[in-house]
């Protein structure tokens, strides 16, 4: 997983702020990737006289963010980035490393989603199958709604293909489904 750092910039002024915000960010986004660092976004508070810029930041599995920093720091693309900027009017950088807690989506594997989550899901994929040819069709949800397991209900409600008394699956839609079905060989 990757370490996720908040960076919180007390600048001397607003116009520092707003410069730094408005064209020395943007031009850390196009180099940012090439030290491995994912960048999050910029806020800033309401009515902050503090002049503070809050930066999430984000860096690959066993970086060490000190280090990576250091580095980019150093480079010839951050001087380029902060070009036009009095980098003394940054006043000071906080550092704060965050760890997600263990109820975090972040530390969520796909096995220990809860059904509820699964449920809240929009994109449901049900696959038919007849005679060793088959089709995936995709149909949305909305909010909260759960299918249960109903197959009737999902074809009921999305038009998808019903039985027509013959033993062939049959769909308003000509056999291509609401999302254009693909077809497999099972």
């Amino acid at each position: 997983m990757r370490t996720f750092e908040l960076r919180v910039y007390a600048l001397r002024t607003k116009a520092a702020l707003d410069f730094y915000a408005g064209t020395v960010y943007p031009r850390h986004l196009h180099n940012f990737g090439l030290f491995g660092v994912e960048a999050h976004g910029l806020w800033t508070a309401k009515a902050d006289e503090a002049h503070r810029a809050f930066v999430l930041v984000s860096y690959a599995e066993g970086d060490d963010p000190g280090e990576v920093a250091q580095r980019y720091i150093q480079s010839p693309e951050a001087a380029d980035d902060a070009r036009d900027f009095d980098v003394a009017d940054i006043l000071g950088v906080e550092s704060t490393i965050l760890v997600p807690s263990a109820s975090s989506p972040l530390k969520m594997k796909k096995r220990e989603r809860t059904e509820k989550q699964i449920r809240e899901q929009s994109l449901i994929v049900i696959p038919l199958r007849q005679g060793g040819v088959g089709e995936v069709r995709a149909c949305r949800a909305g909010a909260g709604e759960s299918f249960g397991g109903s197959q009737e209900f999902a074809r009921d409600r999305y038009g998808l293909p019903s039985d027509g008394g013959d033993g062939h699956r049959h769909s308003e839609t000509g056999g291509r489904g609401l999302a254009g079905g693909k077809r497999f060989r099972s």
